[in-house]
Order: C-alpha cells, then structure tokens, then sequence
C-alpha cells in the first residue's frame, strides 16, 4: 500500500503538510483568541475565510484572484475532513463551528503563530 500525500489526495501535488502549517496555526490561534468555555471553538465562516487566500495561491499563484470559489472551497472542505478524520485536531460541531478537542496542540499550535 502506497502513502498518498497530503498533496495529491487534494489535487496539488505540489503542496506538502509543511506548506500548510503557519494556515494550521492561524486557524488555531484564532479558535484559541475566541474560545469562551475553555476549549478552541471557531465558527465555520472564520475557517473558510484564514483558508480561502492559502488554497488560492496554492491552485494558482500568478493569479490567486481568478481561482472560482467551488474550487477552492472543495480543496478546503477536503483539508478539513483530513484533520478531522486522520488526525483529529479539528472536530466538525454541530452549530457550523469546529471545535479543537486537543487543548495542548491547540496551546502549542497558536503558541507556533505567535512565534512565526
């Protein structure tokens, strides 16, 4: 059995993991800022919105603002059920929000923003 890439199972072979991690730390700063019962809780809007400039580079870096909206929003819908599904570290909630269910990867990972 072959390991498929982040990459590849998004349709960018180019793109790696690591590509992604300062938008991984955005989105858990973020969710970490406005948390009010202790863990990251962020509204779906707010996902989409950090996501949205990262997918339209990575699907066309000369011209970010010509990639149509279903396009990248499917590359950011399949993202999201990977860190959902593989590792975890973002939960679906049942009010159009994710929750961080892992409060010391979401500490660190808002800690790595803030050092970036």
């Amino acid at each position: 059995m072959r390991l498929v890439s982040l990459g590849e199972r998004l349709g960018l072979p180019h793109l790696r993991a690591r590509d992604l991690r300062a938008t991984i730390n955005e989105v858990t700063y973020e969710a970490h800022c406005i948390a009010t019962d202790g863990r990251g809780v962020i509204p779906e809007a707010i996902v989409y919105k950090l996501l949205e400039p990262h997918f339209r580079i990575a699907l066309d870096p000369e011209r970010p603002d010509w990639v149509k909206k279903g396009v990248w929003t499917a590359k950011v819908e399949t993202f999201l059920e990977v860190l959902a599904d593989e590792s975890g570290l973002i939960q679906p909630d049942d009010d159009d929000q994710y929750v961080l269910p892992h409060l010391t990867f979401e500490e660190y990972l808002a800690a790595c923003y803030l050092a970036e």
